[in-house]
């Protein structure tokens, strides 16, 4: 069942529970007792069939409350039903209300869908150079019959990830309990496909000539972020015919990460000083958390490159390019892209998905000259914030390469690049957390395009979004 099908289901469930209440508020409408229970029955029967098809979440326990009030209400016997009569229909009508508000504030948020070429993906978790990772990659081109209810959670760490948010933002747990509801397209431990070579398309080719092999993109969150809530971008880079491993950062930034000893550790708090950069506070301790995230990208990727060479074949990285490595990430994580390619000679192409530059170090800014094809992706948000601005014009006019590219996609804010608006479109943008476009398609434009770019088709994509806007890096 797909995630548009649990939609549709709650959808029928709120209609159905609503229909059951109304019809007892407006009893006496009806023409006569037959009709009233024949108009019952018929919505009971939905309801019933509603049940069956959803998944059971938070935002629907309201419903629960609705359903067992009604049934109490029918079973209930003299004297008792007159008493609380009112009562019960009153918890009803109320629970009701409530589950309708919770289905527009967070509605079922939608992972599964894949644009690329591979309709099955698979997923699995590792520690590579003792970094905790999420790997995705392409299982097979036909679209799996494994139900939704068995694919992969979204929250890899589950209500840890609520706790590790809620110390990020300051804001209450409870708030982010929607996230608990995301179920992605990727099958855990799926077999890996054997790779082929795509129209205009070379990257398969191994790097050193000899058999076809996956692309490898190592993709690093941003502040706050974890290996779970970049799942839309990073399944689309797996769709698209990718091994892509998602680290999770151990030097404090990451909202919840799982340390080699097993230790579960959070978000790292700031005091105002790092917050305001009183006398360059907060630069110096994020500049030294993008020395960590550097070293730890190095690290993940000489791990892969041993289990390359040890692992037996059908394993997730047996047919994997470890000398030839594409680097994706969103905000910190672009800083962390942009930081390992400045020192690591296996980066062959940059997706800096609204980079954020102030950790970085000024030679990094001055960008990568020719050797590799660096694509700069802003937010409408960081595109107007003038210091950032500047210093992401620096670096893309440092960068030289015939491919590179430095663009805008209007309508978008910074959250615009993780799954969050996806399952809160409406109070993430009463909070001005996302922009006005529709967060799914701001996620498909985001990862089609970064897909594109990976694999040199970046120019035929661009023109499917008329949101983006191509800047020349001179451009103010």
């Amino acid at each position: 069942m797909s995630a548009r099908r649990y939609k549709l289901a709650e959808y029928a469930l709120a209609v159905a529970t609503g229909g059951l209440v109304a019809s007892e508020h407006f009893a006496t409408s009806f023409g006569s007792l037959q009709q009233l229970r024949a108009t019952q029955l018929a919505l009971a029967a939905i309801v019933a069939a509603a049940m069956a098809a959803h998944h059971p979440r938070r935002e629907a326990a309201p419903f629960y409350v609705a359903l067992l009030a009604l049934v109490t209400r029918a079973t209930m016997r003299e004297p008792l039903r007159t008493r609380s009569d009112s009562a019960l229909l009153g918890v009803a009508t109320g629970s009701v209300a409530l589950a309708v508000a919770l289905l527009v504030l967070f509605p079922w948020p939608d992972l599964t869908r894949l644009h690329g070429p591979y309709q099955s993906i698979g997923v699995t978790t590792m520690r590579l150079g003792d970094v905790e990772c999420r790997v995705l990659y392409p299982s097979a081109k036909a679209p799996s019959a494994v139900p939704l209810s068995r694919r992969a959670s979204m929250l890899h760490h589950g209500e840890h990830v609520l706790k590790g948010m809620s110390a990020f933002t300051r804001m209450p747990q409870f708030l982010f309990g929607c996230l608990n509801s995301g179920l992605l397209a990727a099958i855990p431990n799926a077999p890996v496909a054997t790779p082929e070579t795509r129209a205009a398309d070379s990257s398969s080719t191994g790097s050193d000539g000899g058999a076809k092999r996956w692309p490898l993109v190592v993709f690093s969150h941003g502040l706050g972020g974890t290996i779970d809530i970049y799942s839309a971008v990073t399944q689309q880079l797996a769709s698209d015919g990718n091994i892509v491993v998602v680290v999770n950062h151990c030097d404090g930034s990451a909202a919840v990460t799982r340390m080699a000893d097993g230790r579960i550790e959070y978000y790292q708090p700031i005091s105002v000083a790092v917050r305001d950069n009183i006398d360059g506070a907060g630069f110096r301790l994020r500049n030294a958390q993008l020395r960590v995230r550097v070293q730890e990208v190095r690290r993940v990727l000489n791990a892969i490159a041993l289990e390359q060479r040890t692992q037996a074949p059908g394993g997730v990285f047996a047919e994997a390019d470890a000398a030839s490595v594409s680097l994706v990430g969103h905000s910190f994580g672009a800083a962390t892209a942009m930081a390992t390619a400045h020192v690591d000679e296996r980066i062959r192409c940059l997706v800096l998905l609204d980079a954020w530059m102030e950790p970085l170090d000024a030679d990094v800014k001055t960008g990568l000259g020719p050797r590799v094809p660096v694509f700069h992706l802003l937010s409408e948000h960081f595109f107007h914030w003038d210091a950032n601005m500047r210093a992401t014009k620096t670096h893309a006019h440092g960068c030289s390469h015939a491919r590179s590219t430095l663009s805008v996609l209007r309508g978008t804010r910074h959250n615009d690049f993780c799954d969050l608006p996806l399952f809160s479109p409406l109070v993430n943008r009463l909070l001005k957390s996302s922009g006005r476009l529709s967060p799914l398609y701001a996620l498909q434009a985001i990862s089609e395009l970064s897909a594109a770019f990976l694999r040199g088709a970046h120019a035929q994509v661009i023109a499917q979004f008329p949101e983006v806007v191509v800047l020349e890096a001179s451009a103010s």
